[in-house]
């Protein structure tokens, strides 16, 4: 049996009661969405327009920075509670199997989503 959430998700569904082992695989981690109707943003002054827009990194940094803490939490928690966290150190070899996979898929993404991968793969 196996389910794929964020940690902080599999913490607060309280699956730790009825799944013995976790093996963290640092790839889906909760998130957000800065959502706005175009409607409602084309009401707005092109100033505030900016500045909205301008805020998106910052925003999007911080909850990326919230969402890994709330992870880490969760993980301890669960362990706490006799759940055993299978940490995986090594990430090229599920990197590596997965190749053939990512590049059939990506082929009919927007280019943008490809390059977004591509930086991904680059990180440490």
């Amino acid at each position: 049996n196996g389910n794929e959430n964020g940690p902080a998700t599999l913490e607060a569904m309280k699956f730790y009661e009825v799944q013995k082992y976790v093996t963290y695989l640092p790839i889906l981690s909760n998130g957000g969405a800065f959502l706005m109707s175009l409607k409602t943003f084309n009401k707005l002054s092109p100033e505030h327009q900016k500045v909205i827009v301008e805020s998106i990194p910052a925003w999007t940094k911080a909850m990326d920075d919230e969402c890994l803490k709330q992870d880490k939490e969760a993980l301890a928690k669960m362990e706490a509670k006799g759940t055993k966290i299978n940490y995986i150190k090594d990430l090229k070899p599920y990197i590596d199997v997965t190749a053939s996979v990512r590049a059939e898929a990506t082929k009919t993404w927007p280019k943008e989503w490809a390059d977004a991968v591509e930086k991904i793969l680059k990180l440490d």
